[in-house]
């Protein structure tokens, strides 16, 4: 896939909040608006919502960003209770193990060696 920049202009006070957010749940933004983008061109819209959203209330506003967030099967994470801290590399370092003989072969496969 060829990938290409945009830039887009937001306050910076919006992108700083939203950026904490995301980072709490081991997101950046290029990541979430490319979620967002892809879940507009799988459902063909913007968002499911009459109102448009820059004359939508709060509740609305909320609403159709849950929409946006949604997944293909309907489900989505509330973002307002997704909490904890961002994975980090070698997290699981010295809790996973393999057997020694891990790359052996199979018995059950020797007919085709």
């Amino acid at each position: 896939m060829i990938k290409q920049n945009h830039a887009i202009t937001i306050s910076s006070d919006l992108g700083n909040q939203a950026q904490a957010i995301f980072n709490n749940m081991g997101l950046d933004i290029a990541t979430v608006v490319d979620y967002i983008l892809r879940q507009i061109v799988h459902n063909q819209k913007p968002y499911a919502s009459p109102v448009r959203f820059a004359e939508a209330n709060e509740t609305q506003k909320e609403e159709i960003l849950l929409k946006l967030f949604a997944t293909v099967d309907g489900s989505f994470v509330d973002v307002k209770k997704a909490k904890g801290k961002p994975a980090k590399l070698g997290g699981w370092e010295g809790k996973v193990t393999m057997a020694d003989d891990f790359n052996a072969p199979l018995d059950d496969f020797e007919e085709y060696m």
